[in-house]
């Protein structure tokens, strides 16, 4: 069962995994790397929107 995340690799792993091909490399749970993703997600989504505004803001000040 993957139930770990291989930051180094930025894949989902088994526990085996963890002790052979991606020995010595950082990992964390599948989970919480899957609630991090989507909290940065969110962020970026957010950042995007704001810029798309400001975008919007400066062709309408533009035509007008």
């Amino acid at each position: 069962m993957l139930r770990l995340f291989c930051d180094s690799c930025s894949v989902p792993i088994c526990r085996e995994c963890s002790n052979g091909r991606h020995a010595g490399h950082s990992f964390t749970y599948l989970q919480d790397a899957v609630q991090d993703c989507r909290a940065l997600t969110i962020q970026l989504l957010a950042d995007a929107q704001q810029g798309r505004q400001a975008v919007q803001v400066c062709v309408w000040s533009s035509v007008n």
